[in-house]
């Protein structure tokens, strides 16, 4: 069976950057459909959770994913390209595939 996956883009709330992640997940959603997308701002207890170093919110924008059960798989920060970020999911989480 495939591996349900939650994919939670933050930024700062009302920032150029979370209109700019907003789209881009729905972009990725678009893509794969099994993937389930959120977005989050840096009052989000996931950063504060996730084993990302100190100072969490300087790392936004940033992306968490979570495995079904809500566990941390994997983060990336920055702002990179709709296909960088698809190309990411789809070469570290194997079985997203949509």
């Amino acid at each position: 069976t495939t591996m349900a996956y939650k994919l939670i883009g933050f930024a700062y709330a009302g920032s150029d950057n979370s209109s700019y992640i907003n789209i881009q997940l729905q972009a990725i959603k678009n893509a794969i459909p099994s993937l389930e997308t959120e977005l989050g701002d840096e009052n989000d207890s996931r950063i504060q959770t996730s084993p990302i170093p100190k100072n969490k919110t300087s790392y936004l924008p940033l992306y968490i994913v979570q495995d079904g059960s809500g566990n941390y798989v994997g983060h990336r920060t920055g702002k990179f390209p709709d296909k960088e970020v698809l190309s990411w999911l789809k070469s570290s989480f194997l079985s997203i595939d949509g």
